[in-house]
């Protein structure tokens, strides 16, 4: 393994290719996260009107903000947003 600084130390004999396959194998779990996440926002999405105030703007009122972001998500990652 690499320490900072690029130094290499006896007994760290971790292969690059075992590297690589630990990385892919996070980045496996937070693109199973991310789809858990966006399908949960998908089954919020409906009920996102009664949280909205249209009397007030973003600004005056945190939850339309709330609903605006939720919606953006879900359009960036294939939402009906």
């Amino acid at each position: 393994m690499v320490r900072m600084g690029g130094e290499r130390r006896e007994g760290d004999a971790v292969s690059t290719g075992e590297q690589l396959r630990a990385a892919l194998a996070e980045v496996d779990c937070l693109n199973a996260d991310i789809a858990e996440l966006v399908g949960l926002l998908r089954k919020i999405e409906p009920h996102l009107d009664a949280i909205v105030c249209y009397a007030s703007t973003m600004k005056e009122h945190e939850p339309n903000r709330i609903v605006h972001d939720i919606r953006a998500a879900l359009a960036k990652h294939g939402g009906n947003a």
